[in-house]
């Protein structure tokens, strides 16, 4: 497990965060800036990842598709525009979802494209 909420942590997400074997990493409520790095997607057994407010920025990356094993993710609070991607609906395992606040409200997936019930 991988909780460091409210650290006081600035800066971006370090790339190196991929290496590591974590089932769970927590950011939540530090002033963590730029976008999430392609490198998480390499931790394949994350199963929970809550990077909410914070200063994220950008759109998620179509990479973390491949956290095949996520059951919950949580990035509100955020600077993150756009649509949900739809292949947020191929995480089969994923129950809980929270994307709401921030200036740029994210659009809701599509209902076919989910594969069971979320949690929103």
């Amino acid at each position: 497990m991988g909780d460091l909420s409210r650290n006081y942590i600035n800066g971006s997400i370090p790339t190196s965060f991929g290496h590591l074997h974590l089932t769970i990493l927590s950011l939540f409520g530090n002033t963590i800036s730029g976008s999430i790095p392609d490198e998480i997607s390499h931790i394949r057994a994350l199963e929970v990842l809550i990077l909410e407010y914070n200063q994220l920025e950008g759109n998620l990356h179509s990479s973390l598709e491949k956290l095949t094993n996520l059951r919950r993710l949580t990035i509100d609070g955020n600077d993150l525009p756009g649509k949900i991607p739809d292949w947020i609906g191929n995480w089969t395992q994923l129950d809980h979802l929270h994307i709401h606040g921030g200036p740029h409200p994210f659009y809701y997936i599509s209902v076919e494209k989910l594969i069971r019930p979320v949690n929103i």
